[in-house]
């Protein structure tokens, strides 16, 4: 080989060494974001995760509101049915009352419609 084929065998090299390089750097820019995207990828999981958990904890937070207010609403009705109940009872003794003084006393009242 002759001095000029051994210098374009050198720079050829060069220029080999040279895009080997570049490659070598794009592989490892290409490496670090794929990197990235694996840490991106895994905190967007934790994310849903951790969203998921709050869809649960607030369904569970419905159901009980829920539960309160069902027990919230048969306490009012079961107070006025109470209430219903006792004016039936003092109504009922009123007019037991009344009418058994009346009766025990139909004689008087006869007498006192006659004079």
């Amino acid at each position: 080989m002759n001095d000029e084929q051994i210098l374009e065998l050198i720079k050829a090299t060069e220029r080999t060494g040279t895009k080997l390089d570049q490659v070598t750097n794009s592989i490892v820019k290409i490496e670090e974001r794929l990197s990235k995207l694996e840490t991106l990828r895994e905190q967007d999981i934790k994310q849903n995760e951790k969203i998921e958990q709050i869809l649960n904890r607030l369904q569970q937070g419905n159901e009980h509101f829920d539960r309160i207010e069902k027990r919230i609403a048969a306490l009012e009705q079961a107070d006025g049915k109470r209430a219903k109940e006792l004016v039936k009872q003092v109504s009922s003794i009123f007019i037991a009352t009344l009418v058994g003084a009346i009766i025990a006393n139909l004689g008087n009242i006869f007498h006192w419609i006659t004079k």
